[in-house]
C-alpha cells in the first residue's frame, strides 16, 4: 500500500469518527436523563423542550433557547432519554393533536432522531407508555 493510500484511508476513518462525535454530543448535551425532549430543528438544534412527565398540550409551551416559538407544531427532532422503569412505562407516544388526539407515533426508550411524516412539525401532545402500546403504533422518528 502506498503512502497516499494510507493517508486517504486515515483521512476517511477520521471523518467517520468526527461525524459520529458531531451528532451524538449535540443530542446528549441537550437532553437530561429521565426526560423526553423535543427540538425545533433537525439534528437537535434551534431551541429545545424537555420534561419528565407527559404533556397534553404543547401549544402552550415554548422552546428553551428560542422563547418566541411554541413547541406545538414546531418540532423537527426528538429524543426519549427517559429512565428505565420496572413498570415498563419507558416509551413515548407523540400525537398530532392535543389531549392525545390525532395520529400517534412511537419513540422507544433511548431512541432519538428526526421526526417523520406526519409528526415532523406536527406534534401537539405526548405521553409515556409501555412497549406493547408503543409497538402497536408506527415509528415517529428515523434513527
Amino acid at each position: 500500500m502506498t503512502t497516499t493510500h494510507r493517508i486517504i484511508r486515515t483521512a476517511i476513518a477520521l471523518l467517520i469518527v468526527a461525524a459520529g462525535i458531531a451528532i451524538a454530543p449535540s443530542a446528549a448535551s441537550a437532553c437530561s436523563a429521565g426526560e423526553f425532549c423535543l427540538f425545533h430543528n433537525d439534528n437537535f438544534g434551534g431551541g429545545e423542550y424537555h420534561f419528565s412527565g407527559s404533556d397534553n398540550n404543547l401549544n402552550n409551551d415554548r422552546f428553551v433557547g428560542n422563547s418566541s416559538l411554541f413547541v406545538g407544531n414546531n418540532t423537527r427532532s426528538a429524543w426519549n432519554h427517559g429512565r428505565w422503569q420496572s413498570n415498563g412505562i419507558n416509551h413515548v407516544l407523540v400525537y398530532t393533536r392535543t389531549n392525545k388526539g390525532g395520529t400517534a407515533g412511537c419513540i422507544l426508550y433511548n431512541q432519538y432522531g428526526a421526526l417523520v411524516y406526519p409528526f415532523a412539525g406536527n406534534v401537539e401532545s405526548y405521553r409515556w407508555v409501555n412497549r406493547a402500546t408503543c409497538d402497536a403504533k408506527k415509528r415517529a422518528i428515523t434513527l
